[in-house]
């Protein structure tokens, strides 16, 4: 069954693809400003054997009405107890630019609660102790604009529109928040391995800052590079999810087109 839901997870997450006999879930952690949605299309071309989960952060999407959360301790809290309730099989975690961050902070705490995790993923994003210090959230509504139109990771044009602008403003402004007031206690290194994900021009991570992640596991550290800016996956998505595929040992990857292994 392919389509958002929530019969897992409460509020916090939406099953694109249900697969109960499934020996693998995928949760998936968008970025700043993003929704579960974000990831429906990855459902299409997953093997039987995977089901795709997406977190969905409050405030956005379905969940237009709750409140927003400007803090990732909280936010990675709230994600691993809906993940942990509904566990039931091997999971790993994909998240991209804030979700790479939250999707981490989640994998600690599964971790430290006896949930192994078998993989992470870690895309377009810096590691904690290489923080890049910004204050965007703190800058004006245009200023603001300005780093979200730098990074193209919204269409620009829905800006125009009063209403949208009203409505979405608020929640970029609080994740920027959570991800430029976030600091990681360096206690402890996560036991799964994980792959990082970066795109050759993306700004916000270079390949050095990307190695880092090594730090922060005692499993195999994997960087795979791909063509593009920062939100690289937006046109790559299909070769990101054979990247996933192969590194979690899956069978049958979506496409022929692999990326490149450091």
């Amino acid at each position: 069954m392919n389509g958002a839901s929530s019969g897992i997870g409460g509020d916090w997450l939406r099953v694109h693809r249900r697969s109960p006999a499934a020996p693998l879930q995928l949760a998936c952690f968008p970025h700043a400003g993003g929704g579960a949605s974000f990831f429906r299309r990855w459902a299409d071309i997953l093997p039987a054997e995977v089901e795709l989960v997406a977190v969905q952060y409050p405030g956005r999407e379905d969940r237009i009405d709750d409140a927003l959360i400007p803090e990732i301790g909280e936010l990675a809290r709230t994600a691993a107890d809906a993940l942990r309730n509904g566990v039931r099989r091997r999971i790993a975690l994909f998240g991209h630019s804030m979700g790479a961050t939250l999707a981490f902070e989640t994998a600690r705490l599964l971790e430290r609660s006896g949930i192994a995790v078998s993989h992470l993923f870690l895309s377009g994003q810096t590691p904690p102790h290489r923080h890049r210090a910004t204050h965007f959230h703190l800058q004006s509504d245009e200023d603001l604009l300005d780093e979200v139109r730098r990074l193209a990771a919204t269409p620009m044009e829905i800006f125009d529109i009063a209403e949208i602008r009203q409505l979405l403003l608020p929640v970029i402004r609080s994740d920027y928040r959570a991800i430029e007031t976030y600091r990681a206690d360096d206690t402890g290194r996560l036991l799964c391995p994980i792959t990082v994900m970066l795109a050759d021009a993306d700004t916000e991570v270079s390949l050095d800052e990307a190695g880092g992640w090594a730090r922060h596991s005692h499993g195999r550290t994997t960087i795979r590079t791909f063509t593009g800016s920062h939100f690289y996956l937006v046109e790559r998505w299909r070769d990101v999810v054979a990247a996933i595929l192969a590194d979690l040992g899956c069978a049958h990857p979506p496409s022929s087109g692999w990326p490149s292994t450091p």
